[in-house]
């Protein structure tokens, strides 16, 4: 059984990186996606980690 990656949302006492930090973390996975040396699956496994980070980020940043 596959556990889900869930990434925390950001506290007090992480506030001032975590925007930073997740942005990192969405370009850390957007490079294992595009890695030809990775299998499909850990591509895929890849892929719904970044969009994970992606969510959380999104509903983090306030709307312009």
């Amino acid at each position: 059984m596959e556990s889900r990656f869930e990434p925390r949302p950001p506290t007090a006492s992480n506030l001032d990186v975590w925007h930073h930090a997740a942005r990192c973390a969405v370009t850390y996975w957007n490079q294992l996606v595009a890695s030809a040396e990775l299998s499909d699956g850990f591509r895929a496994l890849c892929t719904r980690c970044r969009d994970e980070v992606e969510k959380l980020l999104a509903s983090r940043t306030p709307a312009l």
